[in-house]
């Protein structure tokens, strides 16, 4: 069986970090974590995942701005996700490229999920 994707989790809650970590973990995913954007970067450098997952509002630097950044620091351009605490639709920054948008109050399955479609090429995102 190949090696899971690598996942970077990105989220200034600290709770939500570990759990959704947790959950992807039990999934037998390879994951790093971090709470701040500027760590998140330094780690996509260093690891480069295969997917970013993060939260949307965080102080200092919003998930948009972080997949922004990692984008031009990272060899390569992983999948992105942000996983956010409210959907979308109020947030009026322009997304810089295709993005897959997950309400946390939904859970961890419809992001397993969409990992694991991803993974078997069955959906376009992550």
């Amino acid at each position: 069986m190949p090696a899971r994707a690598k996942i970077l989790v990105v989220d200034d809650d600290r709770l939500v970090l570990g759990s959704v970590a947790a959950a992807l973990r039990d999934a037998r995913y390879r994951v790093w974590t971090a709470d701040r954007g500027d760590e998140a970067v330094r780690i996509a450098v260093e690891v480069q995942p295969d997917i970013v997952v993060t939260d949307l509002r965080m102080p200092g630097m919003d998930g948009v701005a972080l997949l922004e950044q990692v984008e031009r620091a990272a060899d390569r351009t992983p999948r992105m996700v942000i996983y956010s605490a409210t959907p979308p639709t109020d947030y009026v920054r322009p997304v810089p490229r295709e993005v897959l948008w997950i309400v946390k109050a939904s859970g961890h399955e419809p992001l397993l999920d969409a990992l694991q479609r991803g993974e078997r090429g069955t959906d376009r995102a992550p």
